[in-house]
């Protein structure tokens, strides 16, 4: 995996950063998210009622819409390995990959930790935007909350990884965090906040 691949996708990490890759991670990833809270806010504002009436639950939905979710977030993992993957090639001059001695990673870490932890961290983003933007009723507290967390982004602002933000930075490559551990905490932060939206909204008066 070449250099540059971590380069690009390096974000910060606990012990450095650099603000041009933060702003690269902030482009991406909550440009990504942006698209789907348009779609959220779609499916809220205008199609969730009529579809929680046709399924008749309101599990049916919200599963239906975690999936479409799921399939977006795949595709714009793929296709973003593929464009910094390609891009990568055609600006080597020789066209092929270099990958530094400096950097004491694995590919398979690389992989592992861009598709697996990168796919746990977009979703995480998207369904704590759907609960803000649910309780809140607006897209903007959604989007704004994710800004916010993004503090603790910066070295020493997220001791023991408690805030579930940037965790899929390749920087934490650099730091050799575990990845699993990681993923543990991208997972039970997502069962969170799926049981919390779970319950507020089968509480809401949204539910027929």
């Amino acid at each position: 995996m070449p250099e540059g691949f971590v380069k690009v996708l390096y974000g910060s990490s606990k012990n450095g950063f650099d603000l041009l890759s933060f702003l690269v991670y902030i482009v991406m990833n909550y440009g990504f998210i942006y698209f789907i809270q348009l779609l959220l806010q779609r499916e809220v504002t205008s199609l969730g009622y009529y579809k929680i009436l046709r399924f008749r639950s309101v599990y049916v939905w919200l599963w239906l819409l975690l999936k479409k979710v799921m399939r977006m977030s795949v595709l714009f993992l793929v296709c973003l390995f593929l464009v910094i993957t390609v891009g990568y090639y055609i600006y080597t001059s020789n066209g092929s990959f270099s990958y530094s001695s400096q950097l004491d990673v694995e590919i398979v870490s690389i992989i592992y930790h861009f598709f697996v932890n990168g796919f746990l961290q977009l979703l995480l983003y998207s369904l704590l935007s759907f609960f803000i933007m649910w309780i809140s009723k607006e897209m903007f507290y959604g989007f704004l909350t994710l800004f916010v967390l993004s503090v603790s982004m910066f070295p020493g602002m997220n001791p023991g990884n408690i805030i579930p933000v940037g965790l899929n930075s390749m920087g934490y490559l650099i730091d050799g965090v575990p990845l699993f551990q990681v993923t543990l905490i991208l997972l039970l932060c997502i069962i969170g906040i799926m049981a919390i939206l779970i319950y507020v909204t089968t509480k809401s008066d949204f539910n027929p």
